[in-house]
């Protein structure tokens, strides 16, 4: 079976990521290969752009400080990327450092409740209602 190969650059860097152990990629890293690089802009340029300074852009591009919310938003209205994409980049590399540092504890905790299915949609979570 052949794959599409019209996928987006970030949805291609999630399946590998899920494909392997390999620390999928970082906001940063996408700022810095997919927007500044293609589009010659520096990162001085940019944090001008977001109304924040060079020294936040510059440690989001070389991952010393998360993609919050906020930073989301700033970066959607300047890149023309969602807030939705960088976040779920961000959320990607805090599970996997987070399954890495617990690999030992994780396998040692038992579930609580009941059996639940669990269902990956892509979307936000739908909040099951208790009556």
């Amino acid at each position: 079976m052949t794959r599409s190969t019209s996928r987006s650059s970030a949805s291609a860097a999630r399946a590998s990521a899920r494909s392997s152990d390999a620390e999928p990629i970082t906001p940063g890293r996408f700022l810095r290969e997919k927007v500044l690089a293609p589009e010659g802009l520096t990162q001085d340029q940019l944090a001008s752009a977001m109304g924040v300074s060079r020294l936040t852009v510059n440690e989001i591009a070389n991952d010393r400080r998360t993609v919050t919310a906020e930073m989301a938003l700033r970066l959607e209205a300047v890149t023309r990327i969602s807030a939705s994409l960088w976040l779920n980049l961000q959320r990607a590399v805090d599970l996997h450092r987070a399954r890495a540092a617990l690999a030992e504890t994780l396998p040692l905790l038992s579930p609580i409740t009941r059996e639940r299915e669990f269902i990956n949609f892509g979307g936000e979570p739908e909040i099951e209602k208790i009556e």
